[in-house]
């Protein structure tokens, strides 16, 4: 597994709090669900904000957007940004990228 973890970012009170970021997931044919891609908010709690799984089908590499994900139950807390990634199935081929990562207070 790889993994990436952000420096520790404070989180403001009296704010809409969102995450946004552009990803991917891409696998050949004989990929199974021990290949993955992940994103996790790390606090006083972890959330996992996404998760992709590996599939028995070919998924060439497209970028997606994440949406808007609320971060208001992080108020007021430090969190990281923590990202993982794994080629865990047998003789697979796995690309998994993450980027455009933003934390917006409104």
């Amino acid at each position: 597994m790889t993994t990436i973890q952000s420096p520790a970012i404070a989180l403001p009170t009296g704010f809409n709090l969102t995450l946004t970021f552009s990803y991917y997931l891409a696998h050949g044919t004989n990929s199974s669900t021990a290949d993955f891609l992940r994103v996790k908010v790390v606090g006083a709690t972890t959330t996992t904000v996404l998760e992709e799984l590996g599939a028995a089908n070919d998924d060439d590499a497209v970028w997606a957007a994440s949406g808007s994900i609320s971060l208001n139950a992080y108020a007021g807390q430090t969190v990281r940004i923590l990202i993982e990634a794994a080629d865990a199935s047998t003789a697979s081929l796995v690309e998994a990228a993450v980027d455009d990562v933003r934390i917006e207070a409104n």
